[in-house]
């Protein structure tokens, strides 16, 4: 039975720069990199790595070919979030390790209790200070100064979600690592043996 790991962060948190770091990472380390086709869909709907040394092969939901990624990839038509936790579950059942994350993911808790009560999860919430997920959306957006209300409630409306999200897998006993960008990085190095010394 493979972990299921999901970093959790609001709009600007640095969720999407997350994954794609361990991306790049598995890629330097010599892991094969097969991308998940499904009909109908331009992109893939997850990726996997496999041949990593000294760790169990990685299931990546969602794609990174474009800004947004991961979960948020999976639109309603090909199942949303329902197919995302259901890829998950499979490929940890499967002995995958597994890497999920999205804005939508960030808020949602049901499924994720679920999830926990057959297999590891580890839920990481990114702490990146609010100031600073302002100013990246801002920048990834190219927004002018006339933009900064409506950004600001969204990044505070999906920070209140995330809060809560995170408060409700704590009552149900499904813990939260609080951690930093740096800190989330070097962890998911760790569990796939990609720390930065031995790249």
């Amino acid at each position: 039975m493979g972990t299921v790991i999901n970093p959790r962060g609001t709009s600007g948190a640095g969720k999407t720069e997350l994954i794609r770091r361990v991306m790049a990472d598995l890629r330097s380390r010599g892991a094969s990199a097969e991308p998940m086709w499904r009909s109908g869909r331009e992109r893939p709907i997850a990726w996997r790595f496999t041949s990593i040394p000294g760790s169990r092969p990685v299931l990546v939901v969602g794609h990174y070919e474009r800004t947004r990624g991961g979960c948020d990839t999976i639109p309603l038509r090909d199942g949303g979030l329902d197919e995302a936790f259901r890829l998950a579950g499979d490929f940890a059942a499967d002995g995958h390790d597994v890497l999920m994350e999205g804005l939508e993911l960030s808020g949602e808790f049901r499924r994720t209790i679920a999830l926990a009560r057959w297999c590891k999860v580890r839920v990481i919430r990114l702490t990146t200070p609010l100031g600073h997920c302002i100013r990246n959306v801002l920048a990834r957006r190219g927004a002018g100064c006339g933009t900064l209300a409506p950004i600001n409630r969204t990044v505070m409306g999906a920070h209140a979600a995330l809060e809560a999200a995170c408060a409700a897998l704590e009552a149900e006993l499904v813990p939260v690592e609080h951690l930093t960008f740096d800190a989330a990085l070097h962890a998911i190095r760790g569990v796939f043996r990609l720390e930065r010394e031995a790249l």
